[in-house]
């Protein structure tokens, strides 16, 4: 169990780190991340880890940029499970959505977001940085997943059903008792365990310190 003072830490770190990132823009990859900068190739067991944490925590929090403000709105998605979805390498992350909803709208056609999964017993949490897009049809009926049911009575054939397909390129991880990944202790600015890639065909690479 976390300690209480995990706990009190909790609710605090969620709304701060759900937020979208605007970073400068790099001419090498359009994220502000200089290529240069990328070194060591990630261990196959920090990409696991971050996806059994995602599974675990089983919801999320995604935050998107308002159309009629500048403001962020962020909300609860229930993401399809990494363990059922063909992206080993963490490709593609999928979920659900009503197509007349706010969020549908913030996204389409395409748009950066930011989504949190929290995994409150083990005492720590996954970021996803990355691309989101509007799936077509056919992506839509061939991504469906059964966890939806509930939502969507009439499955994949919901008229109101679409699905939304996030393309990661930043990764930041923590867990501090499950799994005991805590690079940011040793850092002044606490940025956590991060993993970058230039493309969804690259590999992953922890991104080094400054």
């Amino acid at each position: 169990m976390a300690s209480p003072r995990c706990r009190r830490l909790a609710l605090p770190f969620l709304f701060l780190t759900c937020l979208p990132t605007a970073v400068p823009t790099s001419p090498r990859n359009g994220r502000g991340t200089a290529i240069g900068a990328i070194a060591h190739p990630s261990s196959p067991n920090y990409l696991a880890e971050v996806k059994t944490t995602m599974d675990i925590a089983r919801f999320a929090s995604l935050a998107t940029f308002s159309k009629s403000s500048p403001d962020i709105n962020s909300r609860v998605i229930f993401p399809k499970p990494t363990n059922v979805t063909d992206a080993p390498q963490l490709e593609k992350v999928y979920f659900a959505t009503n197509k007349y909803s706010r969020k549908f709208a913030e996204i389409s056609p395409s748009t950066r977001v930011n989504i949190l999964y929290w995994d409150s017993e083990g005492v720590g949490y996954v970021t996803l940085r990355g691309e989101a897009s509007i799936c077509d049809a056919d992506e839509a009926q061939a991504g469906w997943w059964s966890g939806w049911d509930h939502v969507y009575p009439e499955g994949p054939s919901t008229e109101f059903y679409t699905l939304i397909r996030v393309v990661p390129d930043w990764i930041e991880f923590a867990s501090y008792d499950r799994f005991h990944v805590d690079e940011g202790r040793n850092r002044t600015d606490w940025r956590p365990l991060t993993l970058v890639r230039e493309s969804p065909d690259k590999d992953w690479k922890i991104l080094p310190g400054n």
